[in-house]
């Protein structure tokens, strides 16, 4: 009696043994499982803080090429009046010089 009361206490005390190693098992799942939806949450939002970035430098590159082809149109636009306006100074000099050069034949 003695002996199948051991026997049957040692079967209960693996029974409970092999039942806390089946929970352990399950929250140790459990926290893997988490611990994976953690880094794929962390992963999915370092990504689109990425895609962010990328969209900022590129529009900050298309800001910057604006603001380039702004200033060279600038720069163009005041070549060509200043290529116009000495057009007009060296035609108003060479008019001038006709004129002048008109008056010494008819004083000569």
């Amino acid at each position: 009696l003695e002996f199948k009361t051991q026997v049957e206490a040692s079967k209960k005390k693996e029974a409970v043994a092999e039942e806390q190693r089946a929970k352990e098992e399950q929250s140790r799942r459990e926290e893997d499982e988490r611990r994976r939806e953690e880094e794929e949450r962390r992963g999915s939002e370092a990504r689109r803080l990425d895609a962010e970035r990328e969209q900022s430098r590129l529009e900050e590159q298309r800001h910057v090429a604006e603001e380039q082809r702004r200033i060279e149109d600038e720069s163009r636009s005041r070549e060509e009046q200043a290529l116009e306006q000495n057009r007009r100074v060296e035609e108003q000099r060479r008019f001038e010089e006709e004129r002048n050069s008109g008056r010494r034949a008819e004083t000569s």
